[in-house]
């Protein structure tokens, strides 16, 4: 089963560049990457799947159909439903969908907030740090302290 790396936040957060900036791809594809002990290969998206109207449902089926053993990916903090009344559920029902289907969520960082008690509590067991700044630091910055935190070189 995978294991997942996750950026969550609202909208203009900096998800989207700190992921370019911890991977070095300006798109959603497969890449080999260092960490502190190894090298892996992770599929990463850009896009928070929310924005690009992946359902939790559809983006389990791509990972597992093309048998990714590691995912990072940007998930929104909040729902979103569009001008068609398609509706996209918010970031930690796509880690319980994640998690029902047998992946391991091995970081969630979230960015633009403070350390949020109620999403604290609705993540449960799975350890998360917060970035409240991420807007106004630079994006490198942000990046280097989740590349700290995960163990990616």
């Amino acid at each position: 089963m995978p294991s997942i790396y996750i950026i969550m936040g609202n909208q203009n957060k900096r998800k989207s560049s700190i992921i370019r900036c911890l991977t070095g791809t300006p798109r959603k594809k497969k890449i080999k990457l260092k960490t502190i002990s190894s090298y892996i290969d992770i599929y990463v998206t850009i896009s928070s799947l929310q924005e690009a109207n992946i359902q939790p449902t559809d983006f389990i089926t791509l990972v597992n159909e093309n048998n990714y053993d590691n995912v990072l990916c940007c998930l929104w903090i909040r729902d979103k439903i569009t001008d068609n009344n398609v509706s996209y559920p918010n970031g930690v029902s796509y880690i319980n969908k994640f998690l029902n289907a047998g992946w391991s969520i091995e970081f969630v960082d979230v960015l633009g907030i403070e350390a949020d008690q109620e999403l604290i509590d609705q993540l449960g067991e799975i350890h998360c740090e917060f970035h409240p700044r991420s807007a106004e630091n630079p994006s490198n910055q942000t990046a280097a302290e989740i590349r700290s935190n995960w163990g990616w070189a």
